[in-house]
């Protein structure tokens, strides 16, 4: 053989393994394209349901400082379900109160369900100048 069709070979070798090379890349990069993609549609097809929740828990939280007003010293300590309106569909909105009362501070759990997916928000509760007001919130995932 000649040192022409060795070189030739060999250059015929580089050129297959590099493209075998690019082409992996291409594939993996693809496969991480359509990962990311998936990702995204998931996030997106979600919102709607976490927007809705985090209504619900701000109008749960709103009801419960409004019944706590209502009720003044804490007289009104039983669970009770917001009633929602029919748009909401099967959303359901449900206020608990505290193990044990206190005058001066309280920490209530609000729990909103839309399709089957629920959400929890800790509300505390002060008392301060004889009103109550809302001293913080921590969502909660289950």
């Amino acid at each position: 053989m000649s040192h022409r069709t060795i070189t030739s070979r060999r250059r015929r070798g580089f050129a297959l393994v590099f493209a075998l090379v690019m082409i992996g890349l291409v594939g993996v990069g693809l496969a991480a394209m359509a990962m990311f993609f998936a990702v995204q549609a998931r996030r997106t097809k979600a919102l709607p349901v976490e927007a809705q929740e985090q209504q619900l828990l701000l109008a749960g939280a709103s009801a419960v400082l409004a019944k706590m007003q209502e009720a003044g010293g804490g007289a009104a300590l039983a669970e009770w379900e917001i009633p929602l309106p029919r748009e909401a569909g099967a959303a359901k909105l449900v206020c608990r109160p505290p193990e044990h009362a206190d005058t001066a501070a309280m920490v209530w759990t609000i729990e909103a369900t839309v399709n089957g997916q629920t959400a929890r928000q800790v509300v505390r509760l002060v008392r301060v100048e004889g009103r109550w007001k809302i001293e913080a919130a921590t969502l909660r995932r289950p």
